[in-house]
């Protein structure tokens, strides 16, 4: 599986030490990703810039290519750098939950069990004081 274009990363993310088999890798992981939070059993192959999952999708192996690692800081000598990717990951995996979910049509939120009674489903009773008994209507 090739998720996106291998030009579209390199494009994105034009780092020499980044090998093909490295960004294989990384499109599964994203590709895993992305079938968890958007329920798809499948993605395209690869997706087209017009689908709603290429800007995730190339976003977050950018963060992957990016810090492979998944390192928080890292201090060497008198200089340092600081990655706020799981902040920018857990947004972007956020987001196309939200959007599939929504797209299913299903309840969103937390709701009450509903009441058992009076259930519309069921005929009308009356009760007939000749005979003494509840009748359905």
């Amino acid at each position: 599986m090739s998720l996106l274009t291998a030009k579209d990363v390199r494009d994105l993310v034009p780092q020499e030490d980044f090998s093909d088999d490295q960004l294989a890798v990384t499109m599964r992981l994203v590709a895993g990703w992305l079938r968890e939070d958007s329920g798809l059993t499948e993605l395209p192959d690869p997706l087209l810039d017009t689908h709603a999952l290429w800007s995730p999708a190339l976003e977050l192996v950018a963060l992957v290519a990016e810090n492979p690692t998944s390192l928080a800081s890292r201090t060497s000598g008198p200089t340092s750098a600081t990655w706020p990717q799981a902040r920018r990951r857990d947004a972007i995996r956020a987001g196309v939950r939200a959007t599939y979910r929504a797209a299913t049509g299903g309840p969103r939120g937390s709701f009450p069990p509903a009441q058992p009674w009076p259930d519309p489903a069921l005929p009308a009773k009356y009760w007939d004081p000749v005979r003494q008994v509840w009748c359905v209507a």
